[in-house]
């Protein structure tokens, strides 16, 4: 099947678009030729930051791009240039773009801490891990640890422990996962509760359900072993008095069924 004239419109239009292929690409050479578009051309005048500015500031970008922003406009490494500053501990993410003739623009994402994982990496809000480069231990932050392997299991018991321990006025302050398997709970920096490597909802569950009445009875417990089919083991204030306490759905039986797992 034969293909339709075309029109002497779109034959114009064609021989328009054309040309103006042909001279950008004239454009271009002579440009080139006339250095104009050298990389030492337009160099950048400006460097402007957008971001909250809390724990990245200014100064700390300029200073990470001092050394990359010698060339002009068109010689910018723009993949680069982001790399570095995404390099700088408490930068999220960052955007870069060039504005014609000298000004480069930066918008940054700070990382916001939800928890410390180990002693010296940062866990944000978006599950990221980052290190803190001034080393100032910020106060209030919860303290995950576990083998990186099982980080997301660690903060996904976390995430749903601390909401079932303030229910009952508790504020989970540590988590551990040990290389054994072994949970431990840490609240309010003075409770440790043990749940060993099984059933550990269950067992927490038990604690909290008769956490007011050993709230109620004396001094403040400081350890809880739940690694028990039915009861508990408690140590009180002070550390030196052991009382064992087994206590199963509200109950307390003469001694606690072993069950160290």
């Amino acid at each position: 099947m034969s293909q339709p004239a075309q029109t002497p419109e779109r034959r114009v239009h064609g021989l328009l678009w054309w040309c103006m292929v042909l001279l950008s690409l004239g454009l271009l050479v002579t440009w080139l030729g006339l250095g104009w578009i050298a990389g030492d051309r337009w160099p950048i005048q400006w460097v402007v930051i957008n971001g909250p500015g809390e724990r990245v500031s200014d100064d700390q970008v300029r200073g990470r791009l001092l050394d990359q922003l010698d060339g002009g406009f068109f010689a910018l490494d723009m993949t680069a240039l982001t790399a570095s500053v995404n390099q700088l501990s408490w930068v999220a993410s960052a955007e870069l773009r060039r504005e014609w003739p000298d000004t480069l623009y930066i918008t940054i994402q700070e990382h916001h801490p939800v928890a410390y994982w180990g002693e010296q990496q940062l866990l944000s809000d978006r599950g990221q891990l980052f290190a803190d480069a001034g080393n100032t231990r910020i106060q209030g932050l919860p303290t995950l640890n576990g083998p990186d392997e099982h980080r997301e299991r660690v903060i996904r018991n976390w995430l749903d422990w601390r909401q079932q321990a303030a229910e009952q006025g508790l504020r989970l302050t540590m988590l551990t996962l040990s290389a054994r398997g072994s949970w431990q709970v840490m609240f309010d920096e003075k409770l440790q509760v043990e749940l060993g490597r099984e059933h550990q909802q269950q067992r927490l569950n038990r604690m909290l359900n008769v956490w007011p009445e050993l709230v109620n009875k004396g001094t403040r417990p400081t350890i809880i072993d739940m690694r028990y089919s039915n009861g508990l083991v408690l140590v009180r204030e002070p550390v030196s008095a052991v009382t064992e306490s087994p206590l199963a759905a509200g109950q307390i039986t003469q001694s606690p069924a072993t069950d160290r797992g």
